[in-house]
């Protein structure tokens, strides 16, 4: 495997491959990093999802 030649930090919003569901196919998404470590084994780092999607104010939040 190549180690990674762009450094990022957490904070850092960057696009990423996202499948559908149903393995046809898929999109590049925006999400940010919550973390500046990338594990140099598998590539592989902890990142949220952006999405403009979200409770309207008449929705219950459930713990």
């Amino acid at each position: 495997m190549t180690t990674p030649t762009t450094i990022y930090r957490a904070g850092d919003v960057v696009l990423t491959r996202f499948p559908y569901a149903d393995q046809s196919g898929e999109k590049k998404r925006p999400v940010v990093l919550s973390t500046d470590q990338v594990s140099l084994d598998t590539g592989l780092y902890i990142a949220c999802m952006i999405t403009s999607y979200g409770p309207t104010p008449t929705d219950e939040w459930v713990f």
